[in-house]
């Protein structure tokens, strides 16, 4: 459920475009105080986290122009300001939980050894963001006893990770800014949501847990409208909540994300589908 939330290029400004590399960046060099292999956890929706939280409490932030290990031979921009600590802890948490739902969906070997390789990182994000800790582990518990339940419901599934990242979006305001965990609650349900139907095809071949086979069945026309239906939906209302937050600096770079990006990750993954009936 990693790398849905996107700037649209074609649209995208050079200057802006240097700034999400930039934050993008930052947000790696963060997260690699817990080790570099962390590193391999960096997504687009925490650099999107990162820019949102970076333009809502805006603090003195260091710029600057270096190599790494990834990118040695040229350097490159990295933003990092009092927002990408935060940002790197939540981003390796929600790392580490896509290993142990990898674990559960079939990956027992592979994916035991994996969640080894990162307990020990997992117990120091841990234990510098305990209440942050707290959220993903209980929200992803009641996820994944839904799971396992067979839970058909649509709403009641989508909504674990809906609340997840609405109370991660708002952990700063502890919960009080209303429009910022709206905005928070409706992206994550649109990434579970759109997820869920990209793998729809491939749950089913694995006999993996997916919401909308259990819901529909073989009825693919009945499975595809619903999904539509639910996924714009909570786009629609992010996009609302979205307007309603008080946007500070960077405001053109989200504009772009939040009214073009996540627009065109949805039609590229229902364009997707209509070419896999053509076939």
């Amino acid at each position: 459920m990693f790398g849905k939330i996107r700037t649209y290029n074609p649209e995208l400004k050079m200057k802006d475009d240097l700034r999400y590399r930039g934050y993008y960046c930052g947000l790696c060099e963060a997260m690699s105080s817990y080790g570099h292999r962390s590193r391999i956890f960096l997504s687009h929706d925490c650099t999107f986290l990162y820019i949102l939280f970076s333009s809502l409490y805006p603090g003195k932030d260091e710029e600057s122009e270096k190599r790494c290990m990834i990118h040695p031979f040229k350097k490159r921009l990295h933003i990092i300001d009092p927002n990408a600590e935060f940002c790197a802890a939540v981003n390796i948490l929600l790392g580490i939980g896509a290993i142990k739902d990898r674990i559960k969906d079939g990956q027992r070997t592979l994916g035991k050894a994996e969640y080894l390789f990162y307990r020990g990182t997992e117990r120091k994000v841990s234990s510098g963001y305990p209440e942050l800790a707290s959220v993903i582990e209980s929200e992803l518990e009641r996820l994944d006893a839904l799971e396992e339940s067979g839970c058909r419901n649509i709403d009641e599934v989508a909504d674990t990770f809906a609340v997840l990242l609405g109370r991660i979006f708002t952990i700063k305001e502890e919960g009080q800014n209303r429009a910022l965990y709206e905005l928070g609650y409706q992206l994550g349900r649109w990434i579970y949501l759109l997820d869920a139907f990209e793998d729809r095809t491939e749950d089913r071949n694995k006999g993996n847990y997916n919401v909308f086979n259990l819901r529909f069945g073989d009825d693919g026309e009945a499975l595809t409208e619903s999904a539509r239906f639910n996924i714009l939906s909570s786009l629609n209302q992010a996009v609302l909540a979205y307007d309603l937050l008080d946007i500070r600096v960077n405001k053109e770079l989200l504009d772009n994300i939040m009214y073009l990006g996540l627009n065109e990750e949805t039609r590229k993954i229902f364009d997707k589908e209509k070419q896999d009936e053509s076939i």
